[in-house]
Formats: C-alpha cells, structure tokens, sequence
C-alpha cells in the first residue's frame, strides 16, 4: 500500500479538518501508513483525540502563521518520504505545490477542494495564480459535483483533471451516541436546537440567534464551535435577552452527543462545500438548513429548508417541526436515510485507490 502524508494548515474543527483526522485514523487500521503534517499545531480537542485514536505520525511546523511562504522549505523534508500527499485547503495549497518544484518530488500529489467558493475567486490576479498552482496537483478531487463545477469554470481545466468524492462521517457515531439529560443545559424543559460551526463567515448564527427570538420562549439554542465572530453573537444575544436561552459551548469532541441531546439541528450557512456538520446532523435529527450552495442539494428531499440571511423564514421551518411532533420524526428518518449514503468507508476506499501510484 501507498505510505500517505495529509497536509492541511491547522488542527481546527471544520469539516476538512475532521476529514483528514478520520481519514489518518481509518486508513491506518487498514493497514495503510498514514501521517498528518500541521502548517500550525494549536492543541484543539481535535488535535488531541487524533493523537490518541491513529497510529500514523502527527508533524507540525511550529506556531507561525500558516500564510508564511517560508514553510515552503519545511515542507520539502517531508515530501520524499512519501507515495502519495494529500493537501487541503488554502494556503496550504499554494506552498506544497511550491515545495514540490523545488523538491522534485515524484509523489502523486492530490488537491482536495472543500468549498463551492471562497474570496480568492473574486481578485483577478489570485486567479492567474490558482491556475499556476493548482497545476502541481496530479488530481483535484472535489467534494461535489457544484464544487468541481464552480472551481472548473474558475481555473479552466479540462475534465479530466478532476474527481469527485464525497466527504463522509463516521455514522455508527452519531446512530449510536446517548444523549445527556437535557436539564444539564436548560430548565425551560422545552425544544432544543443546534447548531455545530465555527463562528465566522459563511456560517451565520446571527440568523439563527434572530430567528430564536420570534420562537416560543421553551425553545432554547446550543452552539458549538469557536471563532472571530463568536462576540458579536453573544452580543446579539444579550442584545435580544435570550441569555437564559443560548448556550456558548466552545469546541467539544462530544459532538454525537451532544447532538442526539437536541431536538433539531440546523445550519445557517451561506455556502458550504459538502458540509460534514449537515451529514453528521441528519445522522442524529431532524435537520434544518439555509437553502444556499452545498446545503440546499444535500438536505433537499429528507430536511427542512429555509431563505439564508432570513430569521423569519428559520422560524418558520422550526415552528413547523416543533408543533408536530409525528412530522419531525418523519423528517428525522429521512435526514438519517440521507446521511447514511455519506458513511465515511466509502469515502475512504475512493481515496485509497486515488493514492496508488
């Protein structure tokens, strides 16, 4: 078997992120070496519960800033000690690419693009330099079919060059979690919603946060993640008296659990790629989303979809499976029949016969 190395910027708690911790953990126990290379290596829950579950090897490049372009030279030690590299995200993307020119590397290197958009695609001279980068990969494998549509129209290629393979998610972990008692996070005894993301754009709590006030005073909100918009939502909270109501939990590695502890889980992004959040959602409840790219195809037929940017329209979606109870569970059964198409082993086997040479 191929000997791997993941590449991405940080041990952080997105949907890439869990994607390279999965993939490092599974493909070892098949007998697949496997290691992870950090551009930064901040110790997150995820970093921590990566160590202890693979037997490949955790690298890390220090602390810096991971849009240094000097970690072009760090990564060029790494590269010949391996068949396959595997990187995510920007702007790991632009310094492996340079460290294999530079290396001479002859490992088969893969791309995997994880968004249906991103700032980069609207300054004319990052396009001139995604379509000089992009081409050190041997193959860009895209997480959805909208996603290699819009990055294909973006660099130019031919079809050829790219692959699509869905993210998956470890679903026994979220079929089989036990939820807490729910009086540990809220008296009020009614519904509770959820929401796992980072704070920052695209994810947008605000909406959700505005959309829980126009809900009966019972329904309460948990959210998971950390980021830079995290004040401006407690803010907002506090703003709309729904401290009682919301609770901030930060990054959590209990993330099945805490999503079998809820009533609903929702997403009020404004893209998303393939998002595993969604996938690991409709794996637990019933499931809400913004109808926005890379959510709107995946919940479509199984979730709940409600107007982005629009409190109104959120409310909306919630009331509906709040006040009927059979309806949610009808809802429920779909989210989870979706999601187990999305089992991480398949997603998996695709990679593994991508790393051979």
């Amino acid at each position: 078997m191929a000997k791997v190395l993941q590449i991405i910027n940080s041990p952080e708690m997105g949907g890439a992120e869990k994607l390279v911790a999965d993939l490092a953990v599974i493909l070892n126990q098949q007998g697949c070496t496997t290691d992870v290379l950090y551009l930064r290596q901040p110790d997150t829950p995820l970093l921590r519960d990566l160590k202890e579950h693979t037997a490949g090897k955790v690298f890390s490049l220090g602390m810096g800033s991971v849009y240094n372009p000097l970690l072009m030279f760090k990564i060029m030690r790494y590269l010949r000690r391996y068949d396959a590299v595997h990187v995510h995200l920007f702007p790991a993307l632009y310094w492996v690419a340079m460290a294999k020119w530079l290396s001479g590397s002859r490992a088969n290197f893969i791309y995997t693009e994880h968004s249906t958009s991103n700032n980069r695609r609207n300054k004319w001279y990052f396009k001139i330099a995604d379509r000089l980068f992009y081409r050190a990969y041997h193959k860009i494998v895209a997480i959805s079919p909208q996603v290699r549509d819009n990055l294909q129209k973006h660099l130019g290629y031919p079809d050829s060059r790219f692959l699509c393979i869905a993210n998956g998610i470890r679903l026994q972990r979220f079929t089989q979690a036990k939820p807490y008692a729910r009086e540990s996070f809220f008296k009020q005894g009614g519904p509770i919603l959820i929401q796992v993301s980072s704070f920052r754009y695209p994810k947008d709590q605000l909406t959700v946060v505005r959309g829980l006030a126009l809900l009966p005073a019972d329904v309460s909100l948990l959210l998971v993640g950390t980021g830079p918009l995290q004040d401006q939502v407690k803010i907002e909270v506090a703003r709309l008296g729904l401290d009682s109501r919301v609770r901030f939990l930060d990054n959590r590695m209990d993330v099945p659990q805490l999503l079998k502890t809820a009533d609903i889980v929702v997403l009020s992004s404004h893209y998303e790629g393939l998002s595993l959040s969604s996938l690991e959602g409709m794996a637990s409840r019933a499931f809400v989303a913004a109808e926005a790219p890379g959510l709107a195809p995946i919940t479509a037929g199984a979730g709940l979809l409600f107007t982005p940017g629009s409190p109104e329209s959120f409310a909306g979606a919630i009331q509906r499976l709040i006040s009927d109870p059979e309806y949610r569970q009808k809802v429920a059964a779909a989210c989870l029949e979706r999601a187990s198409q999305y089992d991480i082993k398949n997603t998996v086997q695709q990679y593994q016969q991508l790393y051979e040479p």
